[in-house]
């Protein structure tokens, strides 16, 4: 049996041995021209055994190549790398592939374990869910997606989820592969990738990679392929910029050259530089401090800059156009009419009321999306470092009018009542028309009676909605700014201030669609507060084994009734009454009655203002820009940053649709934590215990600051 085994190896047709090469001298001699289509070269390829019938074609082939005229792909090869690095470094990968030691034979013994063990090490895959689609005929099934991005959302919409509402309208954009591996590489690391080929002049293997003087664009370097010997007569065997030009309308499609495009246009990475800033809220000089720490030349002039922001704002205002138009149909479809029911809510670039910029936005209450937006300024620089020019005053006025920053007269305090009253008066010329007859704010401006005043839709009045949060908010504040005086040490506490305002809120939140119940819980509360063991009036808390209130849930019992430790005493009971009675008007609860917050609103405004700092002033063009970037990111995700790079002649990268899938799907994933019981009780526990923390701090200490009192 032994003998046979040996005999068997032995009638085996014995395996060629490979001569390894280093890749480099393999590049020199195909240029030369030695082993065109040499025998040779087969035998670098790694194979297991030798096909003596492919080997003799591929001989006889060999033999009429030399004596035909030599235009193979190698010759080609040759002339090509006479004019440029890049086929040689191609050319060098792919052999370096080609020289790898083959796989090892495997013995019996592992081929048998592997047999019986085949899915050893290896996750099996997951058998597909049965759906309603595998009862149809494949004829009538709809179309699969054509694009090849996963879907991130596949559950339905809920239809108080603003970001599911987003990502079901979001199409998906196509994306440029070619951009995904961009990396940051010092020169003397590409001179050592190249320092081992040879020039094709000099034949010396001294090639480098170097940086041409005055020819750098931005971010965008100009870079040559040369020979470091001084002999050799070629000063540089290949040129090229770092990065691709924006390509022109209509070309997006296409993969541009590194030596395409205009003059004109920009550079692809000055323009994703220009984005990047403005999508982390920095500016030129932050910019220029990055680059800077990382090795980097000044990335460009400030006025590059400021060109490259103005065609980043064009291309924002057009992308957050179509997307607003998307947003009104899905809104209207969900209301079923052109009725909407809208929040509306304003914001400004600067704190304490003394801002030139004012930004005013509209969210729809059904789906949560953007659905309009307005942005004033009453600064213009020009206008305001401009002396008056005489008799060539009207022209200087009718060539800076157009690009004027100026576009109100009014106050930082009145520009919300002015952006309400824009966006209601233009909603009849949306392509799709609609109409805002529900009104839902805070109460700080004048912007709903500003916006009635208007009569934009004639006799169709529009109804007040009041925001819940903002409503137990005036509790707070008129709290605090009691009128009536209280005697010596009879003080308001912020801890009573606090529980009394939470009384109120849930109060309003818990007895929706009902004035009465609201009236009557509000007022429960407050007697509550109020009662004491020598006078306990406890008539309109609720009874029931289940009530909130100790005493009626003893009573229900049949349990002797707890002793009373009363939050408020009688003289801060008598002195808040009047509040109690101007927030419980029939009026304003009748506003409460849907329950409804302003939080979607206030979302929207920490990103736009994530993207503009309120800690610099800027333009109303940086501020439109970054208000269009928030409401794309706010509506769509993450994908309305490819749609403002298409826009201006740029594919985005395959890493920049990655990361985006992937903040949007986290986004979706933390909300709906944070929207459970659990991480609501543990913020509420969290934030009673700092507040507890903060007043120990404080009694301890004594006082400490004092604006003038030490």
């Amino acid at each position: 049996m032994r003998e046979n085994r040996e005999k068997r190896r032995s009638s085996r047709r014995p395996v060629a041995k490979t001569t390894r090469w280093p890749p480099f001298a393999i590049v020199h001699a195909c240029c030369e021209g030695r082993i065109l289509h040499n025998p040779l070269v087969a035998s670098l390829v790694p194979s297991r055994r030798i096909n003596k019938k492919r080997e003799k074609q591929r001989r006889e082939a060999a033999i009429g190549r030399r004596c035909a005229p030599r235009s193979s792909p190698l010759l080609s090869l040759r002339q090509k790398c006479e004019a440029s690095d890049v086929a040689i470094e191609l050319f060098c990968v792919s052999l370096h592939f080609c020289v790898m030691a083959s796989p090892k034979k495997c013995s019996s013994d592992n081929r048998k374990f592997r047999t019986r063990h085949k899915y050893r090490g290896k996750r099996r895959r997951t058998l597909r869910k049965a759906t309603a689609n595998d009862d149809v005929a494949p004829d009538q099934r709809p179309d699969a997606p054509t694009s090849d991005r996963p879907n991130t959302v596949t559950e339905p919409r809920d239809s108080g989820c603003e970001i599911a509402a987003a990502v079901e309208f979001s199409e998906r954009r196509p994306v440029d592969a070619a951009t995904a591996n961009t990396l940051l590489c010092e020169i003397d690391a590409l001179t050592a990738l190249v320092a081992g080929a040879q020039c094709p002049t000099c034949r010396e293997r001294k090639l480098g990679v170097r940086e041409a003087a005055g020819k750098r664009k931005g971010l965008s370097a100009f870079l040559e392929l040369c020979c470091q010997n001084s002999d050799c007569p070629e000063s540089a065997l290949s040129f090229t910029h770092t990065s691709r030009r924006t390509a022109s309308a209509g070309d997006q499609g296409t993969s541009a050259r590194f030596d395409s495009g205009s003059s004109r246009d920009s550079f692809a990475v000055n323009v994703k530089a220009v984005l990047a800033a403005r999508a982390i809220g920095a500016g030129h000089d932050q910019l220029s401090r990055f680059c800077a720490i990382l090795g980097l030349p000044s990335p460009m002039h400030h006025k590059t800059f400021t060109g490259i922001s103005k065609k980043l704002h064009g291309a924002a205002m057009t992308a957050v156009s179509k997307n607003l138009h998307q947003a009104r149909n899905i809104t209207k479809d969900a209301v079923g009419g052109s009725d909407v029911p809208v929040m509306f809510d304003g914001t400004w670039q600067k704190r304490g009321h003394k801002s030139h910029n004012g930004v005013g936005t509209v969210v729809s209450l059904d789906t949560g999306l953007c659905l309009d937006f307005e942005v004033l300024s009453n600064y213009c620089h020009a206008c305001s470092i401009h002396r008056d020019l005489g008799e060539d005053e009207e022209i200087w006025r009718a060539f800076h009018l157009p690009v004027c920053q100026k576009n109100t007269d009014c106050s930082s305090h009145a520009m919300e009542p002015a952006a309400a009253v824009n966006i209601w008066q233009r909603t009849l010329s949306y392509e799709t028309p609609l109409r805002f007859t529900s009104f839902l704010s805070d109460g700080d401006s004048k912007a709903f009676t500003a916006v009635c005043e208007a009569n934009v839709y004639c006799d169709t009045p529009i109804d007040k909605e009041e925001c819940t949060n903002h409503v137990a908010k005036r509790l707070g504040t008129a709290l605090r700014k009691l009128a009536t005086p209280l005697p010596r040490g009879e003080k308001l506490k912020d801890t009573t201030i606090i529980k009394l305002q939470t009384c109120y809120k849930i109060a309003i939140t818990s007895n929706k669609d009902s004035v009465r119940n609201m009236y009557t819980a509000i007022w429960a509360s407050y007697f509550h507060c109020c009662s004491s063991d020598g006078a306990s009036s406890h008539n309109f808390c609720p009874a029931g084994p289940n009530s909130w209130c100790k005493h009626k849930r003893a009573e229900a019992l049949g349990e002797p009734a707890p002793r009373h430790t009363p939050l408020l005493t009688k003289a801060q009971g008598l002195a808040i009454m009047p509040i109690y009675m101007r927030l419980t008007e029939k009026k304003l609860l009748i506003r409460c009655l849907h329950g409804k917050t302003q939080n979607a609103a206030e979302s929207l405004n920490s990103k736009i203002w994530l993207l503009c700092p309120k800690t610099k002033f800027a333009s109303r063009t940086t501020v439109e820009t970054a208000t269009a970037l928030a409401v794309l990111w706010y509506n769509e995700g993450h994908r309305g940053f490819e749609k403002v790079l298409e826009g201006i002649g740029i594919l985005p990268s395959q890493d920049l649709a990655t990361h985006g899938d992937h903040c949007d799907v986290m986004r979706i994933r933390k909300m709906n934590l944070k929207h459970t019981a659990g991480a609501r009780a543990h913020r509420r526990n969290t934030a009673k215990r700092a507040r507890v923390e903060d007043t120990d701090r404080k009694s301890r200490e004594g006082p400490s600051y004092g604006a003038g009192d030490f």
